[in-house]
């Protein structure tokens, strides 16, 4: 039963057929018995409340010695290319101002994948890149799923969106509840380049992307963590 009701809630595409409903106040309470829920709660562009601040302190369990959660497994970060002159792909959810960039194709997207939690996401953070004030992002889309799903959902569309405008800038947007209406939790995003960037040319840069939301964690001390781990990925 706790299985099902995990799946239902998490990722409702994959619901477990089953003859037995969970009443919904036996269910929440076997979802809080068995789950941490936390809330990242935006207050400033790259503060220390987002995820991927959180994953780089190891689960928030080592606050003053922050790691690149790229390198420690925690996220992994993938793009559609990457220019032979910019920094490695694991910048793109670094805490300094660098060069990443990919090569100037249509449809240019970057992307991370959460690998052992799953988010609800209410907010996202952009930083441009160090080397020009120009090259910054004008038109994209925020999309996410789930790693078992192969259709992307958009969360925001952005049409000549002048929020990030200098070298280095950064903005956080706040994610409308009507574009996730069900509140669903995902392990994957992407930046998908739609359009020209502010100089006219398709090179998408970023130096770094932060998630705030809700994220549910299990908690490790109790047996069927282990089973909850699986349907995390």
């Amino acid at each position: 039963l706790y299985l099902s009701y995990m799946q239902r809630t998490l990722f409702p595409s994959q619901t477990i057929a089953t003859r037995h409903m969970v009443p919904p106040e036996i269910a929440a309470l076997i979802f809080r018995f068995y789950c941490f829920v936390i809330r990242f709660v935006y207050a400033s562009d790259f503060d220390r409340n987002g995820l991927v601040y959180w994953l780089g302190c190891e689960h928030g369990t080592r606050q003053r010695e922050w790691r690149n959660p790229c390198l420690s497994g925690y996220v992994h970060c993938s793009a559609s290319s990457i220019m032979y002159d910019s920094e490695e792909i694991h910048s793109v959810v670094g805490r300094e101002c660098v060069r990443f960039v990919t090569k100037p194709t249509f449809h240019a997207w970057i992307g991370v994948r959460f690998t052992d939690v799953a988010v609800i996401p209410t907010h996202y953070s952009l930083k441009h890149y160090r080397t020009w004030e120009t090259e910054c992002l004008r038109n994209w889309r925020l999309e996410a799923k789930h790693d078992a799903e192969e259709q992307w959902h958009v969360l925001m569309t952005h049409r000549n969106d002048r929020a990030l405008d200098g070298r280095g800038d950064t903005h956080t947007w706040r994610i409308p509840r009507k574009n996730n209406p069900a509140q669903r939790a995902f392990t994957m995003f992407r930046i998908y380049q739609t359009g020209l960037n502010s100089n006219r040319h398709l090179y998408l840069a970023c130096s770094g992307l932060e998630i705030y939301g809700v994220v549910l964690e299990p908690r490790m001390d109790r047996q069927w963590s282990t089973h909850y781990k699986l349907y995390c990925g």
